[in-house]
């Protein structure tokens, strides 16, 4: 399968660059700013499905409004007497344990947490809880932020609108947007913007754009794609894939 360059490319790293008709792109000054090279599909899902992964928080002090009402409720239930004589550390670390246990529960492992006076504030304490994604939790996560989005505003030639404006709708044209795409790369003709990968990229194990593509490509059972890879310092912030000459 061929695949021409997009002339609009969304890939922008430090300089305007233009194209080399051979595997590269080099800014006005003719210094080499990006190579192509061809990059596992697998690879490229986890970057952009890693792209702004949220999950839930690290870090708590005792000045939250969520742990205020954990107070509260303690105080309810063990009375002014026995509830004032409990120690602000012992009690932030109570709310502590209540959140590892929650972490837990949705399926995160969780490490021990570090509690420390909040010298910021001159008053209470603080803590950061580790944790980490289970492999099923941090499959699920991804795979909900690959799904497809794009409809009528940003999708260019292959633009669905929504036959109306509802959820249904608005999911069912986005699942449209990648077949279009994906039928145009499967015929051998497409016009498909490269996807790039800065050296900030690399650095956070992220990327943050390619989300349809990478989807239309793996609809048709690719393996790779094209990706512009950013050159720093005379080298490609990626050295892994093999190099792959662009049509223009």
């Amino acid at each position: 399968m061929k695949f021409k360059s997009d002339l609009q490319r969304r890939a922008v790293f430090r300089n305007i660059f233009s194209i080399d008709p051979k595997k590269s792109f080099r800014n006005p000054w003719d210094e080499e700013t990006a190579v192509v090279k061809t990059l596992p599909i697998e690879q490229l899902y986890h970057m952009r499905g890693m792209y702004g992964l949220g999950g839930p928080r690290h870090r708590y002090d005792t000045s939250d409004s969520d742990y205020m009402r954990f107070r509260d409720d303690k105080r309810k239930i063990y009375g002014n007497d026995l509830f004032y004589s409990i120690d602000d550390k012992e009690m932030f670390e109570a709310y502590l344990r209540k959140k590892e246990n929650e972490l837990e529960d949705s399926g995160f492992t969780v490490l021990p947490p570090k509690v420390r006076y909040d010298e910021e504030r001159g008053y209470g304490y603080k803590a950061y809880i580790p944790y980490r994604w289970s492999p099923q939790k941090l499959d699920e996560k991804k795979e909900e932020i690959m799904q497809p989005f794009n409809t009528s505003d940003l999708s260019g030639k292959f633009k669905v609108t929504p036959e109306r404006k509802t959820i249904e709708s608005i999911d069912e044209a986005s699942e449209i947007y990648v077949d279009n795409m994906a039928k145009e790369m499967a015929g051998g003709k497409a016009t498909v913007p490269i996807i790039g990968v800065s050296e900030r990229d690399v650095k956070e194990g992220t990327i943050g754009e390619g989300r349809h593509r990478i989807l239309a490509a793996k609809k048709i059972g690719m393996e790779d794609i094209p990706v512009a890879v950013e050159v720093v310092g005379g080298e490609p912030v990626m050295s892994k894939g093999a190099d792959y000459e662009i049509q223009v």
